[in-house]
């Protein structure tokens, strides 16, 4: 990433980029696209995150996702959208797929079955 500024301010606070995926997000915020928390810890045990940076930066590169939440809408690997409805561990997922509530179907989906998040409700 070719920044020209690490830092800079808005209205008096203190903005940066994401150090896993570039975006930009306040100092001390969680980031919207990753889920990184920029806590200032870099490469111990992971603190809040529970990555380290450099676990989180290679698991961005390789998937584009660093945490799935539930509500999200994600967009699967063959093609399909689905709305994560409950989180049963890191990486397995109860999914729905369809477009309206009269033509769901609920699925398991895994981490490796997920392409990228396309809308995050939070």
């Amino acid at each position: 990433m070719d920044r020209s500024k690490s830092t800079w301010e808005i209205d008096g606070y203190l903005w940066l980029h994401c150090p896993v995926c570039g975006t930009e997000v306040m100092d001390y915020d969680i980031c919207d696209v990753c889920r990184w928390h920029n806590t200032g810890i870099i490469n111990i045990d992971g603190g809040p995150n529970k990555l380290t940076l450099a676990e989180a930066k290679e698991a961005y590169a390789r998937r584009k996702i660093v945490k799935i939440l539930e509500f999200d809408t994600v967009l699967l690997k063959n093609g399909q959208t689905a709305t994560i409805v409950e989180k049963l561990s890191e990486d397995t997922f109860i999914a729905d797929i369809g477009d309206s509530s009269k033509d769901w179907d609920t699925i398991t989906i895994t981490i490796n079955d997920i392409e990228k998040v396309v809308y995050r409700n939070s």
